[in-house]
């Protein structure tokens, strides 16, 4: 049985071998993350960036398709923190302050953030505590693909 998706992006799916009927009406992630990489490096100047992403095959797939494209398009670095994806993303607040810390403590000042909106309020409260997010702050936050009923 044929399957067309209007919303998976996971470049899983982009397996023809595991899912040979399988068939979208949008881009994979590898599309989008070669734009952003290709903006932020050539439009920008960029070449170290990080990548804060939920712990699913989605969140996987973009850190692996903005890696590939960073390098595709001449970036020197990219460096990925995996965020805990859980329907309570709250409750994960320990581990989400250490992944921005690190970001922080490297020196990125670049911040790619590919999670879901509950992460957003926890991602951002800890961002603003650590001097990352803000007034007179040098951290750039772009969020991929959020449900826009949250703004």
């Amino acid at each position: 049985i044929p399957v067309i998706s209007y919303a998976s992006t996971s470049m899983v799916l982009d397996n023809k071998d595991e899912h040979p009927l399988f068939g979208r009406t949008i881009p994979s992630t590898a599309g989008a993350a070669r734009v952003l990489a290709q903006y932020l490096h050539w439009n920008l100047g960029v070449t170290h960036a990080s990548i804060l992403y939920a712990q699913d095959s989605w969140g996987v797939s973009w850190r692996q398709s903005f890696e590939m494209a960073a390098v595709e398009v001449g970036m020197d670095d990219v460096f990925a923190e995996p965020v805990p994806y859980d329907a309570h993303a709250r409750e994960s607040g320990v581990e989400v302050t250490a992944a921005v810390k690190r970001i922080r403590d490297l020196g990125y000042r670049y911040v790619v953030c590919a999670f879901y909106n509950a992460h957003v309020p926890v991602v951002l409260r800890k961002a603003v505590n650590l001097k990352m997010a803000g007034r007179d702050t040098a951290t750039h936050w772009t969020f991929v693909e959020l449900d826009h009923a949250m703004f």
